[in-house]
């Protein structure tokens, strides 16, 4: 769209003028690019589309050779430019697909109404696509798309790459899928580029790892486990007052939030729960009238001596919530502040415009301990209150790195809470963003935990850990905000810490002084409160993605038990050897997983096996992953009944770990008994026993009797020596790389 007509080559108002051929090499390597010049009929615009050709991917890039103005469409979701556009032709055998959105296509289908929400709260979303399908796309449709085969074997993922918060995706007609600049920008300005990536993979896990590591590697993101490493909230246990903690807008009985703060500290020193921070929600700020924040600092009445006090009386850091910006905010100019902000009173909102307000903010707050920095109402900041937003192509993407920025001169990491797609996608030019929300807020006893396993897929991918929120640990607390409503009780504390393990991101705990379940939660950490967890984060498996998207295609192909149940693997690595965490829950019918099921995810093997070297450079093969490596054997181990078998130890100490060994002859193998110096309690027979592991001896997993039941297996390689490393017998994780730093092995042990 240009001066309020759109150009189309479709009536030839739009048409190529110019096609250019070159070869070059780029940081993936060595390409061919098409360069089509497409002017107006009336020569008041040009505009290039380029397609450049790699190996296993392509890249469609828009490049504006002239400025456009008065573009937009009155659509924020629609578009104002499109390249490319997909068709699938009639009598195409149909694809199946899942797409990481911001709600829900299927569920809003027939509906006109925005509904905005964060990623993963309804995603991914899994179906056909066929000349028939339309896609979800906008403002909060637009995200990562695999499409695979009936096999999920062959695959590819295309995604937003380059400007990603000015892009939509779109299905204008059925069967077709079409990317650009979002509708409502009202202009273009010269030499502005858009750009969309595809990348060819298999499978659902692997391939979205590719596209991630290809992404990663294109802005120089580091990996999820460089983020680890930066974040102590990712690194160590926490408390929170999140929505959902018993102390969300709620304090103590006759204590201001203050002494309710210390209360939780001297009773977590007394039961040994070691907090090293504590996650401060929006209850501690000032808000304006449209409810965003008009002051980030401590209401008096909330912490009467300041934050500081605060941090001086507990010792622990401090993840602070901030919400969007209240037009009544004290840092505008136009309220008397310093920094220049748009300001939109209609909408009820605001949006910082310089890189030194950043800089100013976040400056001075480690004297309080603000280590992680949480943005939260992302997707309501972009686009419900600030318009501007929305008609400008490069106003969000600047508001997110100038956080980031300012928060990397500061020592400050960020967690991105409710953004969309679109937002994860941006966190790729942003190193300070370590974290993101993966799913809903907890309350007791919601399910907002289903949504990990298949977040993890893409938050592990963009170098994100992925955040759960908090938990109970016991059932009941009396005198919750939360009483007379159907989240008064926490009926599965066991299933919330198990997941929150295997998410390798935040673990806080979110109880009343009084009610917390020491045991249980040490079941996560060291006794300085060091997290032990895997490697990399559980992720659903590319079986029940595939069942998802048959089931909502009509069809269906057996074990019905994948197409709703939660069936995850997460990896721990040390050195060559890697060491399997197999969850499973919300099971209808019996299953057979096999070791394959569960390697396809992690995300450490060897990327696609198409050439002697990956599109990175890397030589495949090795000790994981590779066409000429041997078959990795096998045994599992049911965590649950090592935890039952050796219940006397609580964890509660540091002496090294708790290491066990299994000899794998595959014959009903009991765990030893303990030496003296491994301070365990061994409960009474049977005990827990390894078992062999393979594609011809699967491991059937059948539905539990309640809904909070599930199952935890720790699957664990077979030395030469016929024995194999079971690692810590009181953790949910045995095996975590904080804890092991390597693991040698002698011709009998």
């Amino acid at each position: 769209r240009h001066q309020m007509r759109q150009y189309s080559t479709d009536d030839n108002t739009l048409s190529v003028t110019d096609l250019n051929v070159w070869k070059g090499t780029d940081a993936w390597g060595v390409f061919e690019e098409y360069s089509l010049t497409y002017g107006s009929f009336d020569e008041s615009f040009y505009m290039m589309g380029n397609i450049r050709a790699y190996e296993r991917m392509v890249t469609f890039e828009q490049f504006f050779l002239t400025p456009l103005n008065e573009t937009s469409s009155g659509d924020a979701d629609g578009l104002i430019s499109s390249f490319p556009v997909f068709t699938m032709k009639a009598g195409h055998v149909p694809s199946l697909s899942c797409q990481w959105t911001s709600w829900d296509y299927d569920l809003y289908a027939e509906s006109t109404t925005f509904h905005p929400g964060a990623p993963g709260w309804n995603s991914p979303t899994c179906r056909g696509w066929g000349p028939d399908t339309s896609l979800s796309g906008g403002l909060a449709g637009t995200g990562p798309l695999v499409v695979f085969d009936d096999a999920a074997s062959d695959s590819f993922v295309i995604s937003p790459m380059q400007n990603t918060m000015a892009i939509n995706m779109v299905s204008p007609t059925p069967g077709t899928l079409a990317f650009g600049v979002m509708g409502n920008v009202t202009s273009v300005d010269e030499h502005f580029a858009v750009r969309v990536v595809m990348t060819l993979g298999e499978g659902v896990n692997q391939a979205m790892s590719d596209w991630g590591r290809a992404m990663r590697q294109w802005t120089g993101k580091p990996t999820a486990g460089t983020a680890r490493s930066m974040d102590v909230t990712l690194q160590y246990l926490g408390y929170t007052t999140d929505n959902g903690a018993f102390y969300y807008y709620n304090t103590a009985d006759g204590l201001n939030y203050q002494d309710t703060i210390a209360a939780v500290k001297e009773y977590a020193d007394e039961v040994g729960l070691p907090y090293r921070y504590v996650l401060l929600d929006s209850w501690w700020y000032e808000h304006g009238p449209a409810d965003g924040v008009k002051n980030w600092s401590a209401q008096p009445e909330i912490f009467p001596q300041g934050m500081s006090a605060v941090y001086e009386a507990t010792g622990w850091l401090v993840q602070a919530h901030n919400r969007w910006w209240d037009p009544s905010t004290v840092y505008a100019k136009e309220n008397g502040g310093d920094w220049e902000f748009v300001v939109d009173e209609e909408r009820g909102g605001a949006m910082p415009l310089q890189q030194a307000f950043w800089d100013d903010f976040l400056a001075h707050k480690a004297a309080w301990g603000l280590r992680v920095y949480e943005q939260d109402w992302l997707g309501n900041e972009f686009s419900e209150k600030v318009g501007a937003a929305l008609e400008d192509a490069t106003l969000a993407r600047r508001w997110l790195i100038q956080m980031g920025e300012g928060a990397r001169k500061n020592g400050i990491t960020i967690q991105y809470c409710m953004p969309y797609a679109r937002h994860l996608l941006q966190s790729l030019e942003i190193p300070a963003v370590t974290q993101a929300r993966a799913s809903d807020d907890y309350k007791p006893g919601n399910t907002q935990w289903q949504q990990l396993g298949g977040q993890s897929v893409l938050m592990d991918a963009l170098g994100l850990a992925p955040s759960k929120d908090g938990f109970w640990s016991t059932s009941y607390q009396p005198g919750s905000p939360y009483q007379g409503t159907p989240n008064d009780h926490e009926p599965y504390p066991q299933l919330e810490a198990v997941v929150l393990a295997l998410s390798a991101g935040p673990i806080a705990v979110a109880d009343a002084v009084g009610h917390s379940d020491a045991s249980l939660v040490l079941r996560s950490c060291m006794a300085d409160g060091r997290l032990l967890q895997p490697s990399q984060p559980a992720k659903l498996i590319d079986r029940a993605f595939l069942h998802r998207a048959l089931k909502a295609s009509n069809r269906s192909m057996g074990d019905d038990g994948l197409e709703d149940g939660e069936v995850w693997a997460a990896w721990s690595h040390l050195g060559v050897r890697r060491f399997g965490y197999l969850f499973a829950a919300n099971l209808s019918a019996s299953i057979a997983v096999t070791p394959s099921d569960l390697t396809s995810t992690d995300s450490t093997a060897a990327p696609s096996r198409h050439s002697e070297t990956n599109i990175w450079g890397e030589q495949q093969g090795g000790i994981i992953g590779g066409e000429e490596e041997a078959e990795e054997e096998w045994v599992i181990v049911d965590v649950k009944a090592v935890l039952e078998a050796f219940a006397g130890n609580d964890g509660n100490h540091d002496d090294g770990g708790v290491g066990t060994g299994l000899p794998a002859d595959h014959h009903n193998n009991h765990l030893p008994q303990e030496e003296p110096h491994r301070r365990t309690a061994i409960g009474p027979p049977p005990y827990p026993t390894a078992v062999p592991f393979s594609a011809s001896q699967p491991l059937s997993l059948s539905p539990m009797e309640s809904s909070g039941g599930f199952h935890l297996y720790a699957v664990l390689p077979v030395e030469a020596s016929g024995w194999s490393l079971l690692g810590e017998v009181n953790k949910w994780v045995g095996m975590a790389s904080v804890r092991y730093l390597e693991v040698t092995t002698t011709p009998d042990s």
